[in-house]
């Protein structure tokens, strides 16, 4: 086998400051090949190892990594100023930690020609780990060595280090070997996965780990994903293009539940030795959408309008399908679950009779990402939306109240890039969900979230972090959300048409309206966004000093417990702006605005109606 051995680099030691990120993108310069007679020569060169993780035959010590050559290895050599690889291969001349490597090799070479020697093969690639330390051993250990040529007598090569210096020729290995150990949330418990994917991203949010790479600079960046038996012991051989502190994430499997761990600013080296013990955590991002059953002879249907099919697995089972354009009715046992996948950019298709539906006759739990629908395969980092109406009535059928919020496996909508109606009403009238899922887009699109969550069950909202608005996007969103208690934060200034219309319209249980600091109105930006809210005691201060039309139409009607405004519009010209703003408010409160005298016949008499 091969050479070296290495310390172990405890997790203290790895997680570093961040460093700076200075690009997202590289530029790789392949030489380009010098025409040459081919011959062939006789290359001899003593192999030394290069820093502490030189790694081809592995095998643990306790304390270290150590490996060896074997006379059977075989080493290929690339002329990087040529731009072309040598016929023939060297080998060891014996076996053991440091090894003389020689044999014969066909092509064109002259001298202070750039020679890189590559073991085990010409082409790194990372795919297909199996999460062992003998399969890196075998598969993954590749190391590269570079020389320079000093001299050429006949058919015999001598070489120099890189730079003209003699001496032995130290090969450098290419990868971090990293021992990952995986616990559950409590420290102690070992996490026994099935299935591990590891990535690491830049600042830009890019993958750097190296899937395959030519030694003529050509890389696939992406995760890699090992498939181990059922062990909470890792090895994982991870090559970055660079030293740099990265964010980290392991997500993996029990077969049964999903969990990932991520941790900002690691820095794996190539060519070291890593062993971290990581405590997983609950992760729905990389859970298929599932729907769990909760009593026996439970229905599951599917209803599929998609233009292409839909795959299901019963509790992990075998793969079935549903085709495009049908329905299929899936029976479950108490506790059984189905899981969907597709790769479909929409589930709405208008030629087809409009939205595809998902629904259960019983009670039943429903957690995981429902990107599964888009990509069957890579779902927990696909974040881009791109059909029309993707998901809208997706979850709105006359039993959207059997769809129940599981206690620990929410419903994951990671998606940040939005199309027009793409959540539209899809949970709507899902009284059980008491459970919001979180929603990361910060920039929207039109109707995006128009009734999404109407008639829903959960007292909380979900973070709506977006700043950029567009027409409609939050139109009548919690509609009928009667246990609505606590609204969402809305951080934006800059509103568009109907963006917050009917927004928050008969969720009787709201109490305290979110601030609303926009001084630049939409039309009908606010129209009826409490409407009917009789619980609602205190209204946001209203800074707009001009209206829109429509913009406060209906605003607070019905708003039964509603006793104190400020509203400190001057120009309230606009067509409709204020129409029945007020009708149905408390029969006694109080009004601060500059314009006093507008607002009194809209106001029972009992009101105090006064200048700021």
């Amino acid at each position: 086998m091969k050479k070296f051995r290495s310390s172990i680099l405890m997790l203290a030691a790895l997680l570093m400051a961040g460093a700076a990120i200075t690009s997202c993108t590289s530029d790789d310069v392949v030489p380009d090949p010098q025409p040459n007679d081919e011959q062939t020569y006789l290359l001899t060169i003593v192999a030394e190892k290069g820093g502490d993780a030189m790694t081809r035959a592995l095998g643990y010590s306790g304390t270290s990594l150590l490996s060896t050559w074997e006379t059977t290895d075989e080493v290929s050599v690339y002329n990087e100023t040529k731009g072309a690889w040598l016929t023939g291969t060297l080998k060891p001349e014996s076996a053991g930690a440091s090894a003389t490597l020689s044999g014969t090799l066909t092509g064109t070479v002259d001298v202070d020609d750039i020679l890189s020697l590559q073991y085990p093969a010409q082409t790194r690639d990372y795919v297909g780990q199996d999460g062992t330390l003998a399969n890196l051993a075998s598969d993954y250990d590749y190391i590269l060595g570079r020389a320079q040529v000093a001299t050429i007598s006949g058919d015999k090569i001598t070489v120099n280090q890189v730079g003209g210096t003699p001496g032995n020729i130290v090969f450098q290995n290419q990868q971090a070997i990293v021992k990952f150990i995986l616990y559950k949330p409590d420290g102690t418990t070992p996490f026994n996965a099935t299935n591990v994917t590891i990535d690491a991203l830049d600042g830009c949010g890019h993958s750097s780990l190296i899937q395959n790479a030519t030694i003529d600079g050509t890389t696939t960046l992406g995760p890699i994903i090992t498939s181990p038996s059922a062990t909470n012991v890792i090895y994982a051989a991870l090559s970055t293009k660079a030293d740099e502190a990265l964010r980290y994430k392991i997500a993996a499997t029990d077969g049964t539940d999903y969990y990932s761990y991520t941790r900002s600013a690691v820095t794996f080296s190539n060519g070291k030795y890593y062993e971290i013990g990581v405590r997983m955590q609950p992760d729905a991002s990389y859970m298929p959408l599932t729907i769990e059953a909760k009593e026996d002879a439970t229905t599951v249907t599917f209803e599929n309008k998609a233009t292409g099919p839909v795959t299901y697995r019963i509790d992990g089972g075998a793969a079935n399908t549903i085709p495009a354009i049908s329905s299929e009715d899936i029976v479950l046992s108490a506790t059984q679950t189905v899981a969907f996948y597709g790769d479909n950019a929409s589930y709405h298709t208008s030629m087809y009779g409009g939205s595809s539906h998902i629904s259960c006759d019983k009670d039943c739990y429903i957690y995981g990402n429902v990107m599964s629908l888009i990509s069957s395969t890579n779902f927990a980092s696909v974040t881009t939306l791109t059909g029309e109406r993707n998901f809208s009535n997706l979850f709105q059928t006359p039993d959207s109240e059997h769809l129940l919020s599981h206690s620990t496996k929410d419903i994951v909508l990671s998606a940040t890039t939005l199309t027009e109606r793409c959540y539209a009403s899809m949970f709507k009238l899902c009284s059980g969900l008491t459970k919001a899922p979180d929603l990361p887009a910060t920039t929207l699109a039109p109707y995006c979230y128009n009734r999404t969550f109407s008639g829903c069950g959960f007292a909380t909202a979900p973070a709506l972090p977006a700043t950029t608005l567009t027409e409609g996007c939050y139109m009548s969103m919690f509609e009928q959300c009667t246990s609505l208690t606590e609204a969402p934060v809305l951080h934006s200034t800059a509103l568009a048409t109907k963006c917050y219309s009917n927004m928050f319209h008969t969720c009787t249980s709201l109490t305290t309206a979110p601030e609303l600091p926009a001084t630049t109105l939409a039309e009908e930006c606010y129209n009826s966004m409490f409407y009917n809210c009789s619980n609602l005691i205190v209204a946001p201060v209203l800074p707009a000093p001009k209206l829109a039309k429509e913009s406060y139409a209906a605003m607070f009607s019905g708003c039964s417990s509603l006793n104190l405004l400020t509203i400190l519009a001057t120009d309230v010209t606009a067509d409709d702006c204020t129409t029945a703003m007020l009708s149905g408010v408390s029969s006694a409160g109080t009004l601060y605005t500059p314009i006093p005298d507008y607002w009194k016949s809209a106001l029972p008499s009992t009101w105090t109606v006064t200048t700021p």
